[in-house]
């Protein structure tokens, strides 16, 4: 199970695109705008453009397939990349800060036995 949302897109998800979205993606983009721009913005934009990359590829396939455009593989995409770019500024560290957070199985299993024991 993925610990963070950059953990499931860089290491868990579609391994096999990986390199593919890299070159295509995220370098271009990136090496574009790092003369102009941080080091730190020019990877968020260079993230942005593997993402979009991946929704450009997605679209295509619904449009191949369905002869329809709806723009929600788009719109999921970037809303990924939102959370990718929020997450490690907002979240990840106030997670930090706990000592001692429960695990997932274990809320789940409470939550299940609640939800059992109320039947």
């Amino acid at each position: 199970m993925a610990s963070s949302p950059r953990d499931l897109w860089s290491t868990r998800w579609q391994l096999f695109l990986n390199e593919f979205l890299k070159e295509y993606g995220f370098l271009p983009v990136k090496n574009l705008l790092a003369p102009i721009i941080s080091r730190k913005i020019a990877n968020m934009m260079g993230v942005l453009g593997a993402f979009a990359i991946s929704s450009l590829i997605h679209e295509y396939l619904v449009i191949a397939n369905f002869n329809i455009w709806t723009g929600e593989q788009s719109f999921f995409f970037m809303i990924h990349v939102i959370n990718l770019l929020v997450f490690p500024a907002f979240i990840e560290p106030s997670l930090r800060n706990h000592d001692k957070l429960p695990s997932i199985p274990t809320v789940t299993a409470d939550y299940v036995k609640h939800f059992v024991n109320n039947l």
